[in-house]
């Protein structure tokens, strides 16, 4: 005789409705489904992934401890009803998700689901507590959140799932497991426990989003939600249509290969797709580089556009990332990139935006950190790594590991020569080990492959450094006349390059002052408004070798009176010195200059740019130092230098000479 097979609600002596929809509904099912799905939210399949891993924890090792309870008669069933039996499974839970929360956040889980997991420990205390007093209902307060947080991240949608709560709540008072009040009081505390988990999780923008989601019919203009996509790196990314991300991935990597036109495709991204929330926030982003009162102006009006826009999470990080940029508090904006890239490690966006206004801000350490973060989630395969390995480069560069940078910068060149982000690391190692031959060799040899970059002029610069500490005076001259200033940009990333290679010609010697004028006469409509310390500084540089010494009495001026919260705390540090030392120097004050500038130099780094542009600060003393005969000064300067490269000995002995100092100063 065959024996029929024993269905799993059989199997738990389930024999009635009730018993059957309080089996199937009890807690380790609805985490089963919640935490994968939450997951998949955050971070796509690998999302998915992180949500098994912390089901294991929260459900399926504290079932295998229930189950072993049962089979030795510690307690009667699955449900646990005595209240010693049940706040010793309590117990056991609450160990359980604390190790598994621990594990996820060393292996770096999305923050979604890692902040769920601590709130789940934090409603096990919470029930823990109400269970020695009152048999609260566990199985309906796991429901119930489970059902709200799940609304809160995926919509109204989700609602009716409230209807399978409902049944729970009667499967358990029918099976005299619970009182009424003790089935509502669950459902109500596990609904508010969730909502208030969502607010920690995504913030008061999160909600904001979620608010709109519930209350407010979609609207012309981008605030549908449309699908979610997976970008090229895997990311995810909200769009009415493909061919919008498409669009939007290659916007992304034009500013990752600082090649291309970055501006024309983002506004093709958003013409194809107006919905495409990410590709507004981008072009804001891409005004915002331009570090001017207009281009804040215009990223603010962008913004504004998407207030009522409905958005997924990672569009809500850059999007709070954005409005801090706007409002000028640069550090903040960071700081909400790097949450998106806690969420989405290969978030290429991010991790380029992030770098860069770490640039801006001088901060060395995180140039480089910020990328060694999320270099595990970027293998040799994966479209991107290059890019990723140049931007390691760089920072490592900046924090004088030259020889891991070298060979960083050397593999993503091998993967993509045209990466121009690599070049210039590369550029940049040989700038700081006193490799000028070697650097002039490299720039040269590798021009036709950065050449056509809206970034080129700022090689051409480095090449100018080059042939300025070989003492090669008409070689730099003649790189300022044609690549760098032939097209007489008026973008600050092209004027800096300029006004700082004017200003060392000035230096060593030569009548750059037609140039001066001109230059000045470019950049006059750029100042007034400040936005960056180092643009303004650089403005210095050019009105002070052009004469205009009342212009740059107006900058200072300007700079004194600054809300920005960033730019302001830049000026306060090192800016305001910085623009009166360099004043100084070019009205003919030596002395001033050196009194402002002296003891500058550890601090200088407050107002952004690299070690090799600040370097023009040491430049500027050396002058002053023998234009104003303080021999032991010039000395000490100049020794330091060579001391740390070198190479640079004989440049720094001439432009002691070019500044009417004494070779016999330089003497010991």
């Amino acid at each position: 005789m065959t024996r029929a097979p024993v269905l799993p609600a059989a199997a738990a002596g389930l024999r009635s409705p009730a018993q059957l929809i309080s089996y199937l509904l009890e807690p380790k099912n609805w985490l089963i489904v919640t935490v994968p799905l939450i997951g998949a939210h955050a971070d796509g399949l690998a999302g998915v992934g992180w949500g098994l891993l912390a089901v294991f924890f929260a459900a399926v090792l504290p079932t295998l401890f229930i189950s072993h309870g049962i089979r030795h008669g510690r307690w009667a069933d699955r449900n646990v009803g005595a209240r010693r039996p049940r706040l010793i499974v309590l117990a056991f839970i609450t160990a359980s998700v604390t190790v598994g929360l621990i594990l996820l956040i060393v292996l770096g889980a999305p923050v979604m689901v890692t902040g769920y997991l601590a709130f789940m420990l934090t409603s096990v205390a919470v029930l823990a507590a109400i269970t020695i007093v009152w048999k609260i209902s566990i199985h309906c307060a796991v429901a119930s959140g489970s059902v709200a947080i799940l609304a809160l991240t995926y919509g109204p949608l989700v609602l009716p799932g409230f209807l399978l709560v409902a049944l729970l709540g009667w499967s358990r008072v029918s099976l005299k497991d619970h009182t009424t009040a003790q089935v509502v009081g669950g459902m109500v505390l596990g609904a508010l426990a969730a909502v208030i988990a969502y607010a920690a999780l995504a913030g008061t923008a999160g909600l904001c989003i979620c608010w709109v989601r519930f209350t407010c019919q979609p609207q012309a203009g981008g605030s549908e939600m449309g699908k979610e996509f997976a970008d090229r790196w895997g990311v995810p990314v909200r769009a009415a249509h493909p061919d919008a991300v498409t669009l939007l991935e290659e916007a992304i990597e034009d500013l990752a290969a600082l090649a291309g036109d970055p501006v024309a495709r983002a506004e093709a991204a958003v013409t194809a797709d107006d919905t495409l929330v990410l590709g507004h926030i981008y072009r804001a982003y891409l005004q915002l580089y331009a570090t001017t009162a207009d281009g804040v102006a215009a990223a603010s009006e962008i913004l504004k556009q998407l207030d009522k826009t409905v958005m997924g999470e990672r569009e809500a990080h850059h999007m709070r990332a954005a409005r801090h940029w706007v409002d000028g508090d640069w550090e903040a904006t960071t700081r909400s990139l790097e949450r998106a890239l806690l969420c989405h490690p290969r978030d290429l966006l991010a991790l380029k935006v992030a770098q860069d206004l770490y640039f801006f801000l001088g901060n060395r350490l995180e140039l480089r950190d910020s990328a060694a973060r999320v270099l595990p989630a970027w293998p040799r395969e994966q479209p991107g790594w290059g890019y990723v390995q140049g931007i390691y480069a760089f920072g490592l560069e900046e924090n004088a590991d030259y020889r891991q940078a070298e060979s960083r910068a050397r593999a993503a060149l091998d993967h993509n020569p045209r990466d121009v982000w690599s070049v210039h690391a590369l550029a940049h190692v040989f700038e700081m080990e006193g490799s000028q031959r070697d650097g002039v060799t490299f720039l040269t040899a590798s021009a036709s492959d950065w050449s056509a970059s809206y970034f080129a002029i700022h090689n051409w610069w480095h090449r100018g450094l080059y042939h300025l500490e070989l003492g090669e005076i008409d070689e730099a001259l003649a790189l300022y006349d044609n690549p760098i200033r032939a097209g007489r940009s008026t973008e600050w990333l092209d004027v800096v390059d300029a006004s700082s290679l004017l200003w060392r010609l000035s230096l060593f010697g030569v009548d750059i002052t037609e140039r001066a004028e001109q230059l000045a006469a470019d950049i006059s409509g750029l100042v007034g408004n400040p936005v960056y310390i180092f643009n303004d500084w650089h403005a210095v540089m050019a009105f002070g070798l052009a004469g205009d010494h009342a212009r740059n009495e107006l900058v200072v001026a300007a700079n004194r009176h600054l809300t920005a919260p960033t730019n302001r705390g830049a000026v306060e540090r090192a800016g305001l010195d910085l623009l009166e030392g360099f004043s100084a120097s070019a009205a003919g004050r030596p002395d001033r200059a050196i009194d402002l500038l002296i003891d500058i130099r550890p601090r200088a780094h407050a107002v952004g740019g690299s070690h090799a542009q600040r370097d023009v600060i040491d430049l500027t003393l050396i002058a002053a130092a023998a234009r104003a005969g303080d021999d032991a000064l010039a000395r000490a300067l100049v020794t330091e230098r060579v001391a740390r490269k070198p190479s640079a000995e004989a440049a720094a002995r001439l432009l002691v000479a070019a500044n009417g100092g004494s070779s016999d100063a330089l003497r010991w």
